[in-house]
């Protein structure tokens, strides 16, 4: 703290030190006290330099006026169930309270409160069950003349996929990152990005932009075998991964493995 208040903001590696061994998540003495002091609200993050943070006192990054007051547990409950509701539309209480822990009976008392008055709606989805609640205002919504953009390639930290079990229950579509998993328990790639057809969870590609060469090698492809028509799926891809490609820096495509229904795609 002495040395971030005499000198400006400062990353781990400024302080030295070397991690205990060489495994990927291990950290030095320093970079264990500098998260230790981020997590205690003594430093802030302004910025990153090469993914890497800056570590700053909280007085310098945090804006004057900021209202730091500790809410109470039933303020913390509207306010995790109302910005549920306003991202997602609807949601479980176990779902608005994803990766709190303890509160459970308190997001289900809240909840209720809520609907007493008037600020959550109980509804039941066909085939999931009774546990879910949207707002009125979402439900006043004309949802069939909503715009739906054909297809979409998700990010795999896209926050309407990042709940693994609710996507599982709600579009029949299991999905897990696996850079993190060991290679020969991977099952579609080290990085699969989501594909969104409409208003399903169709498939997984897993990418990588070979700039020098200007090629997005498509490495595997999945599409999922309860697909009823694959070829609009696939015609419907063909322009989204061109746009992607360009997104990359790269201007031509290499499918290198298909699994899907139908015929082996060329995209041209």
């Amino acid at each position: 703290l002495e040395r971030i208040k005499a000198e400006g903001a400062l990353q781990a590696r400024d302080f030295g030190g070397k991690r205990p061994d060489n495994k990927m998540w291990s950290r030095s003495p320093s970079k264990r006290a500098l998260e230790q002091l981020f997590i205690e609200g003594e430093l802030m993050i302004p910025y990153r330099i090469n993914f890497r943070k800056v570590y700053d006192l909280r007085e310098r990054v945090l804006p004057t006026g900021v209202d730091t007051s500790v809410p109470s547990e039933e303020e913390l409950c509207r306010h995790l169930i109302a910005s549920f509701l306003r991202a997602h539309g609807l949601g479980s209480v176990k779902e608005m309270n994803y990766l709190r822990k303890g509160i459970g009976p308190a997001m289900r008392r809240t909840a209720k409160e809520m609907e007493e008055d008037g600020l959550v709606v109980p509804i039941e989805i066909k085939g999931k069950g009774k546990e879910y609640f949207s707002t009125p205002s979402t439900l006043a919504l004309q949802l069939q003349n909503l715009p739906r953009s054909s297809l979409r390639i998700l990010s795999p930290f896209d926050n309407a996929i990042i709940q693994r079990n609710r996507v599982n229950k709600l579009f029949d579509f299991d999905f897990q990152i696996e850079c993190y998993v060991k290679k020969d328990k991977r099952r579609f790639g080290y990085f699969c990005l989501p594909i969104l057809h409409r208003n399903s969870l169709v498939g997984r590609i897993d990418a990588k932009a070979d700039r020098k060469r200007g090629v997005l090698l498509l490495y595997h492809l999945q599409l999922e075998t309860s697909i009823t028509d694959t070829d609009a799926v696939l015609q419907a891809l063909n322009p989204e991964l061109k746009r992607f490609a360009v997104f990359n820096g790269c201007d031509t495509l290499q499918l290198c493995h298909y699994n899907g229904n139908g015929r082996h795609p060329d995209f041209a």
